[in-house]
């Protein structure tokens, strides 16, 4: 009897983990994140989330229109992976999308987005009543350093920003000692740096610490 019981539980436990599998891999294919199954960091996006993800967002995104069997855009996956892990602590600010057009149900989707090629990378503002006619194309060479490099232009280019986004303005005088933070980190360097700028975005949903820029040549007064 005591056999048949635990054979019993083991059957059923074999059968919870083969249904979770089977969620699994129907979550995945419904949100068609071929290419990018591993990335949880990052929102899959589909022909019913695009449109309302990016125009009641309260961040900007950054969202990858991608064909999952076009030789570039497998050959790109491994550095967009990247990005998604490494700007993972920014999405309070800017969010990381990506859209399989490959799929049948999305492909209308992405012509009506604009998507004349694979992979092309779009920039968002918050709230874009109009995401269809998107006018900020990534143009650069698709390396890890200009994509994060245009990520931090896009989110200083709004102006003015949301007012939960943090500032990215040089710190000359003044400094909030009192703003509960244990930490205080003070960036001193030259214009054109972005470690201030993306130390800021790494630490903005961290009320224990608080980055500061300071221009090296002018210092604090």
């Amino acid at each position: 009897k005591l056999i048949n019981t635990l054979l019993e539980m083991q059957y059923a436990l074999l059968w919870g983990l083969l249904l979770v599998r089977l969620a699994y891999v129907t979550r995945t294919e419904q949100a068609g994140c071929a290419l990018y199954e591993d990335v949880d960091e990052m929102v899959c996006l589909d022909r019913l989330l695009i449109t309302p993800s990016l125009t009641l967002s309260n961040t900007s995104w950054i969202v990858e229109f991608y064909s999952s069997w076009c030789g570039h855009c497998q050959h790109f996956a491994p550095t967009w992976k990247e990005i998604v892990r490494d700007t993972a602590a920014w999405s309070s600010v800017i969010r990381v999308g990506a859209i399989d057009c490959a799929k049948n149900d999305n492909f209308q989707k992405c012509t009506e987005y604009g998507v004349k090629g694979f992979p092309t990378i779009n920039f968002y503002n918050p709230g874009d009543t109009n995401p269809e006619h998107c006018e900020k194309q990534f143009l650069g060479t698709r390396s890890f350093a200009d994509v994060k490099s245009a990520m931090i232009q896009h989110v200083e280019s709004l102006n003015p920003p949301p007012p939960h986004w943090p500032s990215f303005n040089v710190l000359a005088e003044g400094l909030d000692l009192n703003s509960g933070s244990l930490l205080v980190v003070l960036v001193f360097e030259t214009d054109n740096s972005s470690l201030g700028k993306e130390l800021i975005l790494d630490y903005c949903g961290d009320k224990s610490v608080q980055v500061y820029r300071v221009s090296r040549q002018n210092g604090l007064h």
